[in-house]
């Protein structure tokens, strides 16, 4: 909303905005990003995958690797824990948690892995209280770490630090919500 009202402001024509955005289904479902767009023409997406060719606007793709010191907290690390992070919401439209859940019933591992949800989700409704019903299922709980709500930074990026893997998890699909037994 701040950046919405922000560039609601009149400016000169020849000033020239140039946006970041992370879900490019903004760019044609959300109101507020469709008044943001009157100003920003081009935009950057954070890989190539979200590059569009039919989209109206010019979208350019970076990987940023270097990121400004920030403050960490200590993390609930255990010695021989391995830790698995899927980093953001839990969200089925972006990431595939069936298919976690098969390889996990047809490969156990072991006890002292970790798997960590890096962003919020797990509330009272929706897939994220899908996804902790599955993993109660399964008898998993004691693998998992979630959030309900946003993760803070400093806890987002501590926990990334002391993560041994980063798993994506990344949905080629659209799902609208959890497929058990398929």
């Amino acid at each position: 909303k701040n950046v919405r009202n922000f560039l609601l402001l009149p400016y000169p024509k020849s000033l020239e905005f140039i946006g970041v955005i992370h879900d490019i289904q903004r760019l044609q479902k959300n109101f507020d990003q469709r008044l943001i767009s009157r100003q920003i023409k081009k935009y950057f997406v954070l890989n190539d995958y979200l590059l569009h060719p039919s989209s109206r606007y010019r979208l350019g793709s970076f990987y940023p690797i270097f990121f400004p010191p920030v403050e960490k907290e200590a993390c609930p690390k255990q010695e021989g824990e391995l830790w698995i992070t899927i980093p953001g919401r839990i969200e089925a439209r972006r990431r595939d948690y069936d298919l976690l859940f098969r390889t996990l019933e047809a490969h156990p591992v072991e006890k002292s892995t970790k798997f960590i949800l890096l962003g919020g989700g797990s509330e009272k409704h929706g897939v994220g209280h899908e996804v902790r019903l599955r993993i109660e299922e399964m008898g998993l709980l004691d693998q998992f770490v979630m959030w309900e709500n946003f993760v803070p930074v400093p806890t987002f990026h501590s926990y990334l630090a002391h993560s041994d893997y980063i798993m994506p998890l990344v949905s080629l699909q659209r799902n609208e919500g959890l497929r058990y037994n398929q």
